[in-house]
Formats: C-alpha cells, sequence, structure tokens
C-alpha cells in the first residue's frame, strides 16, 4: 500500500460530510472503488505524526499555518496505479484550501502544485514512476520511511524497510530477503 495524507481547510466534521456525500452507506473506512481505502487519522485517538520527523511536522503547520491534529488518511492498494483516484478524492478534500502529503517527498502540496504538476525535488506529487526511476539512477535502493519521513540509501539486505510501513509494521532490523528478491515485506510489530 502506498499512503497519501491530506490536511483539508476547515472542520473535521466538514470532511466527514463530504465523505459521506461522495461515498455514500459507508465509513470507516470509506472505500474508493475497493482500491482506495479512506479514513481520518488524529493524534488523540490514533497514530497521527506518531512516525512523523518534528522537522516534517514543523514544515508541515508552517504551510498551513498551524498544527492539525487530524487528517484524511488514503491508503492506495498496489493492484492499481491509483493516480487518477488519488487525485479526484485529492480535488474533492482540497477544493477550499489544505494541503497533502504523500510516500516519496517531504513537501507539503497544495491543490494547484497537484494540479499542474509541479516537480518538488525531482518529483511531482504521488509520483512513485520518478520515485522508483530515481532510485534506480542512484544505483541504490532508496527507501522513504515514513517513521523517519526521510530518503535513506540502502546497500545491504538487512538495512531494507518497506516503502510503506502502514500502522503495526516496523522497519526489518534482521534477516536477508528470499533469493532473486529486491524487497522483502517486514512483518507486524510484536
Amino acid at each position: 500500500m502506498r499512503t497519501v495524507f491530506v490536511f483539508p481547510a476547515g472542520e473535521r466534521a466538514e470532511t466527514v460530510a463530504l465523505l459521506d456525500r461522495h461515498l455514500p452507506e459507508q465509513r470507516d473506512p470509506w472505500t474508493l472503488d475497493g482500491n482506495l481505502y479512506i479514513d481520518i487519522d488524529d493524534e488523540q485517538t490514533g497514530y497521527l505524526f506518531s512516525d512523523w520527523d518534528p522537522e516534517d511536522v514543523a514544515t508541515l503547520e508552517a504551510a498551513i499555518g498551524h498544527h492539525p491534529t487530524w487528517a484524511v488518511q488514503i491508503d492506495i492498494s498496489g493492484r492499481i496505479d491509483g493516480t487518477a483516484e488519488v487525485h479526484q478524492m485529492i480535488v474533492l478534500l482540497l477544493e477550499h484550501g489544505g494541503v497533502a502529503t504523500d510516500d516519496y517527498t517531504t513537501h507539503p502540496w497544495t491543490l494547484p502544485e497537484i494540479l499542474s504538476g509541479a516537480v518538488i525535488d525531482g518529483l511531482r506529487f504521488f509520483d512513485f514512476r520518478g520515485y522508483h526511476e530515481l532510485s534506480r539512477e542512484h544505483g541504490a535502493l532508496l527507501t522513504r520511511s515514513p517513521h523517519q519521513r526521510k530518503f535513506r540509501e540502502v546497500t545491504r539486505p538487512n538495512e531494507m524497510a518497506p516503502f510503506h510501513m502502514g500502522r503495526g509494521i516496523e522497519p526489518c532490523s534482521s534477516g536477508t530477503p528470499p533469493s532473486g528478491s529486491v524487497l522483502r515485506r517486514c512483518g507486524p510489530a510484536t
């Protein structure tokens, strides 16, 4: 799964009502075509920012002018490209302002930046193809750990971490990937 966090302008209740209108008769999570899983995460009862680097939280706060206490979390199935579906949800959620973050850069993206295809740090919003191309160009696998929210170069198999670890998944700390594999999936935290 790949993940996008959306920090819409306005109140949480307005966003919940918006999602209920556009994705009726579902919640916890809402789904879009069975490929996007959409939920609200917060600091008080959830995991929001629990694995973010403080510098990235500060960048987000500067972009929106305050410390957000909730966000819309969109998990995108690996079965699909997901770009069109993510953009559809971003347009809906950021219509009145706010920003979104993805797994590939630490930049808080505005709707105009996303729609115009702006390039930041060599990537567009939700640019998983560009990210993997940059990884190949560097001659090593670059992973972006949501726990560290930074890129790091991986040179040994026992340093590998999945691109998106999600809730309850911890980085791999030992072991080697199966023969012929570039990545291995790490198990749930115990």
